[in-house]
């Protein structure tokens, strides 16, 4: 398994669709996002964004076409290669947020630290500083359901960062938030691109997708 991000998240011609015969959602789309570097996918509702947000994820399979990250075609191996890979390497920021509703907001944002191989001893101490950075004030030990949508957003957030992800992919990560609370959220984003890490965004906000390396509108 790689041992760092070189190479970055490449995809080279790569088409999917949902079904066979129907339009294809991604049509044959060149696109390559390196380490220390961030991407915005901009496009109307509906134009593949958030496909593509899970095609790098890979819990979709290219139609046609390559993709690889790091340098490795995760296709080329089997499904428990691939679930490694992005349990260990990528953070995933929903777009409803898909919290365990079963679960407290703390443990919710260590869940993807249990699937590491190296856990931090800090890990709840460093998730508990997330959260705080990302202005969820709300009692630690709260379900879910006791949050407002803004709040689960950033709680689907500071799990996405958990554990220093090398690639952290988020669909429309500020939508429905305030100014204050959008600004802690690019902040965490942007800085996470500084310490080498690959940052993708799928959004509406024109502001945000500005602050990104590149930016590729989908159609």
């Amino acid at each position: 398994m790689p041992s760092d991000a070189v190479g970055g998240i490449r995809l080279t011609r790569v088409t999917f669709g949902y079904s066979s015969g129907a339009d294809p959602v991604v049509d044959d789309l060149s696109v390559s996002v390196n380490p220390g570097e961030s991407l915005a996918l901009v496009g109307e509702s509906g134009s593949g964004k958030s496909t593509l947000l899970y095609l790098m994820g890979l819990f979709l399979r290219p139609t046609s076409g390559e993709l690889t990250v790091f340098g490795t075609n995760p296709w080329n191996y089997g499904d428990r290669y691939r679930s490694s890979l992005r349990s260990s390497r990528v953070g995933f920021v929903f777009q409803d947020a898909c919290l365990d509703e079963r679960r407290s907001i703390l443990d919710n944002v260590l869940e993807p630290t249990l699937y590491r191989s190296t856990r931090s001893p800090s890990a709840a101490d460093d998730a508990a500083k997330l959260l705080r950075d990302l202005g969820v004030t709300s009692p630690m030990t709260r379900r879910p359901t006791q949050l407002s949508g803004g709040q689960m957003q950033r709680v689907a957030l500071a799990r996405a960062l958990a554990g220093e992800p090398v690639v952290v992919l988020a669909d429309e990560p500020t939508g429905n938030l305030d100014l204050r609370t959008r600004q802690l959220v690019v902040d965490a984003l942007f800085g996470h691109v500084k310490t080498g890490a690959i940052l993708v965004i799928a959004t509406h906000d024109l502001e945000l997708a500005a602050l990104s390396t590149q930016q590729v509108r989908i159609s």
